[in-house]
C-alpha cells in the first residue's frame, strides 16, 4: 500500500544517517534498488547533497550508485554536481570510478558544468588504470548528448596516447558516439588510424568498429584505409572480418582503391566461410568498380554455386 512505501522510504531515509557506515551504505543501496518508485522529493535531493559529502569511502560509492537510480526523478541540481566534482578528487580510485559513472548517466547536464568536466579530464592523466578507462566512458556518454562535442573529442584524442590498452579501447568507444565532429578532429583521426595497427587484437577491432560507426568521410584519412587494408592480410579471422566490414561502411571512398578491391578479391579465397561472406559484402557495397574486375566475377560466380553464399 501506500502507507506502507511511505513507512519504507521514511526508515530508509532515517538510516541514512545510522552511527554504523555499513547501515548506511545498506539504506543507500535500498533506496538505489526502489530508485524508480522512490517519490523524489527534496528531502532525498538534500540527502544525496550531504551523502557525497560521507566520510566512508564505501558508502559514498553507494550513494553515487543510488543517484543514478534516483535522478531520473529530476534534473540533477547544482549542488549535486558541485558534490560529484568534488568526488572526483577523492583519494579512493572505486570512488573516484563512481562518480564518473554517476556523471555519465547525467549527461547533458554535466556537460555544462566546468568544474565537472574539468575533473574528468583530469582523470585521464590520473595513475589508475581503471579511473581513466571511466573517465573516457563518461566523456563519450556525456558527449553523446552534448550539443558541443569539440572539448570532450578533444580529450578523446589525447586519450588514444594512453600506454594502457584498456583505457584506449575506451576512448575509442567513446569517439564512436561522437559522430561527424569527431572526424573532424584530425588528432582523433589519426589516433584511430593507430590503434588499427595495434598489437591487441580487441583493440584493433574496437577501432574498426568506430570507423563503422563514423561512416564514409573517416576514410578520406589515408593513415586509416592504409591500416583497414593491412588488417584485410592479418592472421586472426576475426580482425579480417571486422575490416570487411569497416571497408563495406566505408565503400564510397574504396571505390577508387584497387589495392583494397584486390585485397578483398585474395579473400574470396580463404578457407573459412565467415571472411568470404564478409569480403563478398564489402565488394557488393564497394560496387560496379570492383565487380568489374574479371576475376573477381569469375570468384564470385564460382560462390554463387555454393549454398553458404547465395
Amino acid at each position: 500500500t501506500a502507507n506502507e512505501k511511505d513507512s519504507v522510504r521514511k526508515l530508509l531515509l532515517e538510516l541514512l544517517h545510522n552511527k554504523e557506515a555499513t547501515i548506511r551504505q545498506l539504506a543507500w543501496d535500498a533506496l538505489g534498488e526502489i530508485g524508480k518508485k522512490v517519490e523524489w522529493t527534496e528531502r532525498i535531493v538534500d540527502e544525496l547533497r550531504q551523502g557525497l559529502n560521507e566520510q566512508e569511502d564505501y558508502v559514498r560509492v553507494a550513494v553515487c550508485h543510488a543517484l543514478i537510480s534516483l535522478v531520473a526523478k529530476t534534473d540533477c541540481d547544482e549542488e549535486i554536481l558541485v558534490g560529484l566534482s568534488d568526488t572526483l578528487t577523492h583519494k579512493n580510485e572505486i570512488v573516484k570510478i563512481a562518480a564518473c559513472e554517476a556523471l555519465a548517466y547525467i549527461g547533458e547536464n554535466t556537460v555544462d558544468n566546468l568544474q565537472a568536466m574539468k575533473g574528468l579530464e583530469k582523470l585521464l592523466s590520473d595513475p589508475n588504470d581503471d579511473v581513466r578507462k571511466s573517465a573516457c566512458e563518461a566523456l563519450g556518454k556525456i558527449g553523446e548528448r552534448a550539443l558541443s562535442k569539440k572539448q570532450i573529442i578533444k580529450q578523446l584524442a589525447i586519450a588514444l596516447n594512453d600506454p594502457t590498452d584498456d583505457v584506449r579501447q575506451s576512448a575509442c568507444e567513446g569517439l564512436s558516439k561522437l559522430g561527424q565532429d569527431a572526424v573532424e578532429n584530425k588528432e582523433a583521426m589519426a589516433g584511430l588510424g593507430r590503434q588499427l595497427s595495434d598489437q591487441n587484437d580487441h583493440l584493433r577491432l574496437s577501432a574498426q568498429g568506430t570507423l563503422k560507426k563514423l561512416g564514409e568521410k573517416a576514410a578520406s584519412n589515408e593513415h586509416i584505409m592504409c591500416e583497414l587494408i593491412k588488417a584485410l592480410t592479418h592472421e586472426n579471422d576475426v580482425v579480417k572480418i571486422e575490416a570487411c566490414r569497416a571497408i563495406a561502411q566505408l565503400s564510397k571512398q574504396v571505390l577508387w582503391d584497387t589495392q583494397a578491391v584486390a585485397k578483398l578479391e585474395d579473400l574470396l579465397t580463404n578457407s573459412k566461410d565467415e571472411v568470404i561472406v564478409a569480403a563478398c559484402h564489402a565488394l557488393r557495397q564497394i560496387g560496379e568498380r570492383a565487380t568489374s574486375n574479371e576475376k573477381v566475377k569469375s570468384r564470385l560466380v564460382d560462390l554463387l554455386s555454393h549454398k553458404s553464399y547465395q
